[in-house]
């Protein structure tokens, strides 16, 4: 089996959603001021812009393998409308990403709220069926 996606274009472009999503998701216009209390840092640390460009060139690369991964699910269950790009985000999500995000938390040496990881599994889920709903109805 050869592991090829049919539009590399559309994995390129999707994956840029996450991080559109994620500058609108933890803005102060959602859950910016909310994540800021829970992860524990004040306005004058959120501030402080180092490296932050590294950190956006990773973070796109991760979104592209996900997206990359994400087509070849898309083509190899032939995945072609509305409602099968959902289910099929909502699994990738709910059997990949939320149970990751979960390790960490829970072993972390800072008491974290559930709160923190409510709002971080959330974006997750948006970012995801956004995703598969954008390459299924792009390839």
């Amino acid at each position: 089996m050869v592991f090829l996606t049919s539009n590399i274009v559309a994995v390129i472009v999707t994956a840029f959603i996450p991080m559109i999503l994620g500058a609108l998701w933890y803005s102060r216009f959602l859950f910016g001021h909310l994540w800021m209390k829970y992860e524990h840092i004040n306005k004058e640390d959120s501030e402080v812009k180092s490296g932050v460009n590294n950190k956006y060139i990773l973070m796109y690369i991760g979104n592209f393998f996900t997206a990359y991964v994400l087509s070849i699910f898309v083509n190899y269950f032939v995945v072609a409308s509305f409602v099968p790009a959902l289910v099929l985000g909502a699994l990738v999500w709910i059997g990949f990403s939320a149970p990751t995000a979960l390790s960490p938390f829970l072993w972390s040496a800072q008491k974290k709220s559930w709160g923190l990881y409510i709002i971080n599994i959330a974006y997750s889920l948006l970012a995801i069926l956004l995703m598969s709903l954008t390459l299924t109805l792009w390839i």
